[in-house]
């Protein structure tokens, strides 16, 4: 026994000697993390980096346990080596990732970077460099156990932009007790039949005023309907299916007859997937997959696909997106818009069990592309298709150039549409 206990102690000390540099370079990413961390180096991004650390620290935890059995079982050949340059390379990337955290550090100016829009960058028009900050006097959404976030309820959130130094009107945004944004001034209407929006940003209507969303626009033409504004800042299709089936929306509206309309555009099905570009806000949201032709939840992203989590925390913290600008999947799959579809026919479904009535929309917004429309068919879902609706969408004038989001100029467009479509439809 004790012989045994001596040459794992030499085998060890051999080891250790042999690739000292190796385990030096690992003390130092370590120190270096240790202070980088603790002292708050990372500004306003050092709560996820301290997530980030302790990912690391579990991965070179099991890394260094599975090196040291293979520093034993010297009886398997090269399986030491392969341990090896496995650490070998995970230091590399460490050391790569303190790199580029220190150089996307000192041009951000120690945290203040530009903001990410939710939407995708697809304007082909050159801009000219500018820098755009966005603050709230705090955030619209709140963390929410079932849905992974929701809107405030009976709360107000003032807006603020700022473009190349110039500070625009600030922006209100009031939501009642349902989490619906108010457009009314408080002022309940009576109307016929309601109108329920249910979407992401582009329906809450970010960066405009409340009276200037497609949901207000299209009540204040159409004198029959009473509109709800369920929009939901940088939420996706699962969100809204999520809803459907675990909250009470018949007991929040007065009126008996109406609609619900779903603004949509394909960013959305990103979003119902969690890929690389949208998991840093959507890891806690509902996750859905077909088990056969069946739609199941399995909990949240977080919980349900916990290996490709940890890769995507991994990227995403590391900066190393913002150098190659990685995302997976790289483009949307056939099963991704399959996927979208039966989370929009089971939205349908749940409208209808709800409400008990089929007159359910999916409005195609202008701009983004339409190819989810063969698989609404195959649903047999009623939609319009408002994607080639204005075509010089990317010009400049019908978004906010900072970050994609429609203007009201796009909104009253829609509505004009929409009111109209509705008329002859319904």
């Amino acid at each position: 026994m004790g012989s045994v206990k001596q040459d794992i102690a030499t085998n060890t000390l051999l080891f250790v000697k042999k690739h000292r540099l190796l385990f030096a370079l690992g003390f130092f990413v370590f120190f270096f993390n240790f202070l980088r961390i603790n002292l708050g180096v990372e500004g306003l991004l050092q709560e996820s980096y301290r997530e980030f650390s302790v990912d690391l620290s579990v991965s070179l935890l099991l890394i260094s346990i599975v090196l040291f059995v293979a520093i034993l079982v010297k009886k398997v050949p090269y399986l030491g080596t392969g341990i090896r340059v496995t650490m070998s390379f995970l230091i590399i990337l460490i050391v790569v990732h303190i790199i580029l955290a220190i150089y996307y550090q000192l041009e951000s100016n120690g945290g203040s970077a530009d903001v990410k829009s939710e939407l995708p960058d697809t304007n082909s028009i050159a801009h000219p460099q500018r820098t755009f900050h966005w603050s709230t006097s705090k955030s619209p959404t709140i963390p929410d156990e079932q849905f992974g976030f929701m809107n405030r309820t009976l709360d107000t959130v003032y807006s603020t932009i700022e473009l190349n130094g110039v500070r625009k009107p600030d922006v209100r945004y009031v939501f009642d007790e349902a989490g619906r944004r108010i457009h009314d001034d408080f002022e309940p209407l009576h109307r016929e039949k309601y109108a329920l929006f249910m979407g992401c940003s582009v329906t809450l209507g970010m960066h405009v005023k409340e009276t200037e969303t497609l949901p207000a626009l299209f009540e204040k033409l159409d004198p029959e309907y009473k509109s709800y504004n369920y929009g939901i800042s940088s939420s996706g299709t699962n969100h809204y299916l999520a809803m459907l089936q675990n909250l009470n929306l018949r007991s929040q509206v007065r009126e008996r007859d109406g609609i619900m309309i779903y603004p949509y555009f394909d960013h959305h099905i990103n979003r119902s997937i969690s890929d690389f570009q949208t998991f840093f806000w959507n890891s806690s949201s509902p996750y859905y997959e077909l088990d056969g032709e069946n739609l199941v939840r399995r909990g949240s992203f977080e919980t349900g696909r916990p290996m490709l989590n940890f890769f995507f925390k991994f990227l995403n913290y590391s900066y190393i997106d913002r150098l190659i600008n990685f995302n997976y999947p790289s483009t949307l799959r056939e099963k991704d818009y399959k996927l979208t579809a039966g989370m929009i026919h089971e939205m349908q479904v749940e409208y209808d069990r709800q409400f008990g009535s089929d007159k359910f929309l999916v409005l195609i917004l202008p701009g983004f592309g339409n190819k989810i429309i063969p698989y609404l068919a195959e649903y047999k879902i009623q939609y319009l298709d408002y994607s080639e609706l204005i075509p010089e969408f990317w010009n400049g004038d019908y978004t906010f150039p900072e970050d994609n989001h429609p203007n009201e100029k796009t909104y009253r467009i829609i509505a004009e549409h929409l009111a109209s479509e509705l008329k002859t439809r319904f």
